[in-house]
């Protein structure tokens, strides 16, 4: 399976726990609509169905986390779906620029943290109340080590930016099985 996410705004370095929920706040409304689609609508049921009662059968591994925020995790670790990213990388910097704004490296430490599920109450930010469009919070992954292998191109972001740290990301993910389950043949 292979779908694309997009995001546009701050990547830090070594990202806060509020940085990083900024980044999953926007993802999610993706993942929501993502989540209407098959095989994830085939395998869980709909989405409106979990909006209105949390407990859909098959349903996508739901936690609550800091702040009462219940979390759904479409490719949950039980699934052992494993995940390729491809990452088009547009920053206000020529391209292998990394010192003005931090190095690559942990920009996408953070980006990846955001991509998994929050365990801790510390991960969503005290402030942080969610909101309708927010109930549940779709999460890519249970944990970034289910993140397999992962190629980044960088280019230069033409459009004006705010602040140096602002990107424009477009995530190509390709999902493969760690191991082929009943529950998981549709996501292979």
């Amino acid at each position: 399976m292979k779908f694309t996410l997009v995001y546009r705004g701050p990547l830090k370095s070594n990202g806060s726990g509020r940085d990083k929920h900024a980044i999953r706040e926007k993802l999610s409304l993706q993942l929501a609509r993502l989540y209407e689609q098959p095989p994830f609508n085939e395998h869980y049921g709909s989405y409106g169905k979990l909006l209105n009662t949390l407990e859909v059968p098959h349903a996508p591994a739901t936690n609550v986390v800091g702040g009462g925020h219940p979390i759904s995790i479409m490719l949950p670790q039980s699934h052992e779906v494993l995940t390729e990213l491809d990452i088009l990388l547009l920053r206000p910097e020529k391209p292998g620029v990394i010192i003005v704004s931090g190095d690559l490296d942990n920009r996408l430490k953070t980006l990846f943290d955001a991509l998994r599920a929050p365990k801790l109450a510390d991960e969503i930010p005290a402030s942080a109340a969610p909101t309708t469009q927010e109930r549940p919070l779709f999460c890519l992954l249970d944990d970034d080590s289910q993140i397999v292998r992962v190629n980044v191109e960088t280019d230069l972001l033409l459009e004006l930016v705010v602040a140096q740290t602002e990107v424009q990301l477009f995530i190509r993910v390709t999902t493969r099985l760690g191991r082929v389950t009943l529950d998981n043949m549709s996501f292979g």
